[in-house]
This record gives structure tokens, sequence and C-alpha cells, in this order.
């Protein structure tokens, strides 16, 4: 990934129609003893950012040991909003013992992000490359997502938008009736990028146990 990309993890919902914390779901175990130790969702979903070339992943969502959403009941936008209140240096990461501002002076190794990649805890399918591509298209020049559909998208973190992008969310986050990512992205002017040949599937997202379980069956069917 040519440019330096932090991904976040939107995993702060309430997963009212699976009847329990989606991004705690355990994934198919390889074998029946192992079900006990098996990683889950947002595991998977932490190791997909990696394989795409994030160089760092926060974590959306309290409850699952991430950030802490400043504006309650705000839904995905107040997530988003506290990774880059992360982001900008103003409050630190659980994830980690500096802030971003404390690691970018101390760190020789450290690189500030210029692009931040949002992705949902509850599409699994998902695959490195279409992040990838996303990525590399958007070249933190612009927000970006694919045509059809607002999940996953690239926010810009260059210098000409570290400023106003935390500003426009939080502006957003005041108003009570425009707190969507569809009106974030129409705010930032989002450009779109055509959905690969033969990928529709892998944005499916999963709502209910049927759903999960269905998923899981066809995850054990790839695996034997």
């Amino acid at each position: 990934m040519p440019v330096p990309t932090t991904g976040l993890i939107l995993a702060g919902g309430r997963s009212s129609r699976m009847g329990r914390n989606k991004a705690l779901l355990p994934l198919p175990a390889s074998q029946p003893d192992s079900v006990a130790n098996a990683p889950t969702l947002l595991d998977h979903m932490q190791a997909l950012l990696r394989q795409a070339g994030c160089i760092d992943v926060l974590i959306s969502g309290a409850e699952v040991g991430g950030l802490a959403d400043r504006v309650a009941d705000a839904g995905p936008l107040a997530g988003i909003d506290s990774a880059l209140t992360v982001l900008t240096g103003a409050t630190k990461s659980p994830h980690t013992d500096l802030q971003h501002t404390d690691l970018q002076n101390k760190d020789p190794r450290y690189t500030q992000p210029q692009q931040l990649l949002v992705v949902p805890v509850d599409m699994p399918a998902l695959s490195p490359r279409l992040l990838q591509e996303l990525c590399v298209a958007a070249a933190g020049r612009c927000a970006l997502h694919y045509e059809d559909w607002l999940l996953p998208f690239v926010l810009p973190l260059s210098a000409s938008f570290s400023e106003t992008l935390p500003a426009t969310v939080a502006a957003m986050l005041r108003t009570e009736s425009n707190r969507s990512i569809r009106a974030l992205l129409q705010q930032l002017g989002a450009q779109t990028l055509p959905v690969p040949a033969n990928a529709a599937a892998q944005f499916y997202n999963l709502n209910t146990p049927q759903e999960w379980q269905q998923w899981c069956a066809d995850a054990a069917g790839v695996r034997s």
C-alpha cells in the first residue's frame, strides 16, 4: 500500500438483530477441540487490515476494548470522530502506550498516516486486495468508496485535511439529524470506484444468527 494508511474497525454497534456482540463471535474452528480458543470476528478483521497493508489498526467500541465514543448513541460517525481524535494526538489509543504525536516525535520508525481506511466489523468476506485497490485509488487525496456500497471507505488525512476533516465530523455530530455515513461522504464530496468483477459477494454483511451460521458454513466449506 504506497500511501501510509491506518485502519479503523467499526465495532461499537448494538448488534440487536444478532442478539449478541458481533465483534466477539468466534470464527469456525478448524478442529472441534479448539472452539474455546478460536479467534473472533474482530480478530479476523484486524488481521484483514494488516494483510491489506495498514500501518496501524484502531477499533471503535469500548465494549470490545476499543475507543469509546465521545458522543453517545451517535452511530458510526462517533467512532470515526474518536479515531480522528487519536490520530490528531488529542487523546491516547487503548492499543498504544503513547499518543500518535508522541510516537511521531520519539520513534523514528513511526509513519504519519495519510489516510484512514474504515471497515465494519461484520464484513468478513472482504479481501485484502479489494481494500488495497480502494486505498491505492484514493492515494490520500480524497474520500473514496465503491459504487453502490458506502462501506468500506477511505478518508484523507494529509495536511490539507487534518484540521478540516475532524471539524466536519464534529459539526455533524452536533446536529442530531445528520449523523450518517452517507451524509459524511456527501459532505466530503466522496468519489466512487467501480466494483471489480465478481467481487460483489465480498460486501455481504452479517446481521442475524442465520446469516452468521450460513457464513460459517461457507467458510468451513472453503477450508475443506
